[in-house]
């Protein structure tokens, strides 16, 4: 990438620093661990454990540390890496990057903290099961990759956490947050010299650079046969309705027509699926549709060539019982428009607008500029983060009907549904 006032190198022990100079008042770190549920279900417990202390800090000195001055310190698992985020005001960015340097290096994983984070898991677990929206999102993934650890539920660890032994938690942390698993990533107003003795500090020993990254074997294309139609009985007054497809990954050149797909269905108020649900007839409180790649298009973190199909289209919605019907069917009719007839240039036109407008106001922002970097180095992609753009306001009409046609048809469709158990037969 040849953007202005970006650097990238990769140290001699593998580890790689992406650095993005932005005139802004705050700056962003992050740190990427190439480690996520699908090598091990203990990967969310993991990152737990690293906010509980170093050899230098305990877990109040991290947390006081990491917001006495406004700032905010976060992570998060995926499918395929673990992501440790701070944003602070520039003048303080150098301490939290040695705040997140000195997690990620040395950890102490202590044994007193491993009964309590069990249990802020496991609530964390109940939690999410009781949101609407996650519920039909898991079990499209459990259905769509049922033979495929993409199925498994990042957050799904309450067996692993049963019988995990300390000694085995030890050894993945060893073996993954070592430097040639390692991405840190800066945004904004950044000093480069000062980033690198940082991490030449806290990543100098090339000796534990542990085994090497798993590359998991994965399946064609081929999948099993799919479900059509899941009915999640749960005492509710309003039924949730998700409709999910099979889709492409990041690097798939398929990717920038069903994002535009994905806009003119659903993504916004000027979408046909809410003027035709919401504006025109009032059925439903809201519909949107999402490009998930690996559940978040923003965090797609797949590491293989992109012949494997990993990503998913999903339609929302939530409303009175009683409506039912009416909506399945405009959301039926409108799929089959969409693989029927091409859009109009001026529909295309307003919807890649939004794309493209919504990609440059992401840019402005460290925060998110961080996490967009991460997912594209992640996925291999780097070189092309600055063709988002380009590539979306190429799609053509006839780009959204072939992939209307080819991964969106009705036929193709996946629904999942929650509504009153009285109502179930």
């Amino acid at each position: 990438m040849n953007k202005k006032g970006f650097f990238r190198t990769v140290l001699d022990n593998g580890l790689t620093i992406l650095l993005q100079e932005q005139n802004i008042k705050s700056t962003s770190f992050g740190i990427g661990v190439r480690f996520g549920s699908i090598h091990h279900p203990a990967a969310h417990f993991l990152e737990h454990l690293l906010f509980k202390g170093t050899k230098t800090r305990t877990y109040k000195d991290i947390n006081r540390q990491a917001v006495c001055r406004g700032g905010s310190l976060d992570a998060f698992t995926d499918f395929f890496s673990t992501f440790y985020a701070t944003k602070n005001l520039t003048d303080y960015a150098p301490e939290a990057l040695e705040l997140l340097c000195d997690m990620i290096a040395n950890s102490t994983l202590p044994k007193t903290e491993i009964n309590q984070e069990k249990m802020v898991i496991n609530e964390e677990t109940r939690m999410r099961a009781e949101e609407p929206e996650s519920m039909l999102a898991d079990a499209l993934y459990r259905n769509i990759y049922s033979d495929h650890p993409l199925g498994r539920d990042i957050l799904d660890c309450e067996r692993c956490l049963q019988t995990i032994s300390y000694e085995e938690l030890e050894g993945l942390y060893r073996r993954f947050y070592t430097p040639q698993g390692i991405i840190i990533i800066g945004v904004g107003q950044i000093n480069k010299e000062v980033v690198l003795n940082t991490v030449r500090k806290y990543f100098k020993d090339v000796s534990k650079t542990g085994q090497s990254l798993i590359v998991f074997p994965f399946p064609s294309e081929e999948s099993l046969p799919l479900a059509k139609r899941i009915v999640i009985p749960k005492m509710t007054k309003q039924v949730h309705l998700m409709i999910g497809f099979k889709a492409v990954p990041y690097a798939h050149p398929d990717y920038y027509p069903l994002r535009v797909l994905s806009a003119i269905m659903g993504e916004n108020i000027n979408s046909r699926l809410y003027e035709k649900t919401r504006e025109k007839q009032g059925l439903v409180y809201n519909i949107s549709s999402h490009y998930d790649i690996l559940r978040s298009s923003w965090r797609s973190t797949l590491r293989t060539d992109c012949s494997f199909w990993h990503g998913i289209l999903r339609i929302y919605s939530r409303f009175t019982p009683r409506n039912l019907l009416r909506v399945q069917e405009i959301i039926k009719n409108e799929l089959q428009n969409f693989s029927q007839s091409e859009v109009s240039q001026e529909e295309l036109t307003i919807n890649q607008q939004k794309l493209v407008g919504e990609h440059k106001l992401a840019l402005m922002g460290t925060f998110r500029y961080m996490h967009l970097l991460f997912a594209a180095e992640i996925n291999n992609d780097i070189d092309n983060f600055e063709n988002f753009s380009d590539e979306i306001l190429n799609v053509t009409p006839a780009d959204v009907l072939r992939v209307s046609q080819q991964y969106c048809h009705p036929n193709k469709a996946v629904w999942t549904i929650i509504k009153q158990q009285k109502l179930v037969k």
